[in-house]
Formats: structure tokens, C-alpha cells, sequence
């Protein structure tokens, strides 16, 4: 994996980041913001790798 390829995944996930952290308005009510933000990255850093790996051996 080049230099490129590693800026971009750090570019996509910022921009993950930051529209969870803004999009989710019942999080911002009750103050709980940084749970909420981590809580979803935790949640698609999971999703990612089991996906993949479903789709290689469905193939």
C-alpha cells in the first residue's frame, strides 16, 4: 500500500468522523457526542474487515 493510498483511507476516515460527529443531533442534545462518534467507528471498523471477508469467500 503506497503513501497515496494511506493518505486517502486517512482522508475517509476523518470525513466519517466528522459527519457522524455532526449529523447525529440526538447526541448533541444530550451531550454525549465523543461516545456517540465512537461508538459508529467502532461499529464500522468492525463492519469493514467482516464484510470483506464475507465477500471473499462467497465468491
Amino acid at each position: 500500500m503506497g503513501t497515496q493510498d494511506s493518505m486517502l483511507a486517512f482522508a475517509a476516515g476523518a470525513m466519517i468522523f466528522v459527519v457522524v460527529e455532526e449529523v447525529t443531533p440526538e447526541a448533541q442534545r444530550n451531550g454525549e457526542t465523543n461516545i456517540t462518534t465512537m461508538a459508529a467507528m467502532f461499529g464500522l471498523a468492525i463492519m469493514f474487515p467482516w464484510g470483506s471477508t464475507i465477500a471473499k469467500t462467497t465468491k
